[in-house]
C-alpha cells in the first residue's frame, strides 16, 4: 500500500517536493520524530553506558532525515557509510591530522549530494561523525570491540529511524536547488578545505563537542549557492544569540536535571514543529539552542555549555562567511557570465 493510499485521509498536495499533511496530524508525527532519536540514547543509558546515548541519537536522527529528504534506500547506505567510517576513524581519532583528513573527505563526499539538491538534509552524516570523533564514546570498551560496537549502535540505531520513518512519516522535507556537476564539485573542494582546517584545529586543541558545534556550524552555513550561505550564517547567528538568553533563563534550575531534561525535550519539540512549517531558520536555532544546551548541561554546568555553544557557532558561521567573501567575487563573474541570479 502506497504512502498516499495509507494516509488517505490527509490532503497531499505536493508543493516543492514536500507532502502537507493536516494540522491535526503534526503533533502526532512530531511525537513519533521525537520518540524515534531518543528511543536508541534510552536503550544505551538503560544498559549503563550513557555515553553511547548521544552516539545512537545522532544514528537515528541521520537516518530520520535522510529517509525524509532523499527515500529509504539512499538513507540506509548513509547510515551504512557512517557506521562503517565512525568504526574505522575512532581509532585514530588521536591523530589531528587523520582525523580531519576522514572528517574532510566524508563532508566533501556528501556534499556531491547537492547535484540532487539534499545535501542540507545528509549533512547531518559527518556532523555525527564530528560529534563522534571529538568526544569518542565507549572508552572503557578495547578495540576492536569498541569500534565494532560503535558501527552496531550507529547501523542500529539508524536502520530503526528509517524503518520508522518510511512505514508511518509521510512527511517529505523540501529539497533544495539542484547544483549542476561543476558547482557540486567546487562546493565538495571548499567544504573539505574548510572543515578539514576547522577539523585539524578542533582536534589539535582537543575542543571536544565544543569543536564538533563549531564544524556544525560550518557544515550548516556553507551552501552551493553562495547567496543562500550567506543568509543562513546571519539568520544561525541571530537565532543562536536568542537561544542562548533563553538558555540562561533556565539557570535558576541547573540543579535538577529532570526538569533540564524536560525541558530541552519540549524545546527540540517546538524546534520541529517550526522546522517542519518551514518557518525562518533564525527561529529554528532559537529553539534548538536551549534544548541542545539544556540536555547537554543537565550533567554538567549549564552556563558554560552555553557560552561555549554560543562562542563555537559564532566563530563557525564568521569562518563560513569569511569563505563566502573570497569566493563572491569568482561566483559573481561566473553568474554573469551565464546570465543567471542565484550564484
Amino acid at each position: 500500500m502506497s504512502t498516499d493510499e495509507r494516509f488517505a485521509g490527509v490532503p497531499v498536495p505536493y508543493a516543492a517536493g514536500v507532502v502537507a499533511v493536516e494540522r491535526k496530524r503534526v503533533l502526532g508525527l512530531l511525537g513519533i520524530v521525537l520518540a524515534t532519536a531518543m528511543a536508541p540514547g534510552l536503550v544505551f543509558t538503560a544498559l549503563g553506558m550513557p555515553d553511547g546515548a548521544t552516539l545512537a541519537a545522532f544514528g537515528a536522527l541521520t537516518g530520520l532525515l535522510g529517509t525524509m529528504a532523499a527515500g529509504a534506500r539512499t538513507a540506509l547506505a548513509l547510515v551504512g557509510a557512517l557506521a562503517v567510517v565512525s568504526a574505522l576513524a575512532v581509532p585514530i581519532a588521536h591523530s589531528p591530522w587523520a582525523a580531519a583528513i576522514v572528517l574532510a573527505a566524508f563532508s566533501a563526499a556528501i556534499a556531491l549530494t547537492s547535484t540532487r539538491g539534499v545535501a542540507s538534509a545528509l549533512m547531518l552524516a559527518p556532523i555525527s561523525l564530528a560529534f563522534t570523533l571529538t568526544e569518542p564514546p565507549l572508552a572503557d570498551v578495547a578495540d576492536p570491540g569498541r569500534a565494532l560496537l560503535i558501527a552496531a549502535a550507529t547501523a542500529l540505531s539508524g536502520a530503526f529511524a528509517v524503518l520508522v520513518a518510511h512505514l508511518l512519516i509521510p512527511v517529505r522535507l523540501p529539497a533544495g536547488d539542484r547544483a549542476s556537476r561543476p558547482r557540486a564539485v567546487m562546493y565538495a573542494a571548499t567544504v573539505g578545505v574548510v572543515v578539514g582546517f576547522a577539523s585539524w584545529v578542533v582536534f589539535e586543541q582537543s575542543l571536544g563537542h565544543t569543536g564538533a558545534w563549531l564544524i556544525m556550524t560550518i557544515l550548516i552555513v556553507m551552501q552551493p549557492y553562495l547567496q543562500d550561505g550567506w543568509e543562513l550564517a546571519v539568520q544561525r547567528a541571530a537565532g543562536t544569540v536568542a537561544g542562548f538568553v533563553i538558555a540562561m533563563a533556565f539557570v535558576v534550575v541547573s540543579g535538577f536535571p529532570l526538569i533540564m531534561y524536560v525541558a530541552g525535550g519540549a524545546f527540540m519539540f517546538a524546534a520541529l514543529a517550526v522546522k517542519f512549517r518551514k518557518r525562518p531558520y533564525w527561529q529554528f536555532a532559537a529553539l534548538v539552542t536551549p534544548s541542545v544546551v539544556l540536555l547537554e548541561g543537565a550533567s554538567g554546568s549549564l552556563a558554560e555549555t552555553a557560552w561555549q555553544r554560543l562562542l563555537a557557532t559564532l566563530i563557525g558561521a564568521t569562518v563560513a562567511v569569511v569563505v563566502i567573501l573570497l569566493l563572491r567575487p569568482l561566483y559573481r563573474r561566473s553568474a554573469a557570465t551565464y546570465g543567471v541570479d542565484h550564484w
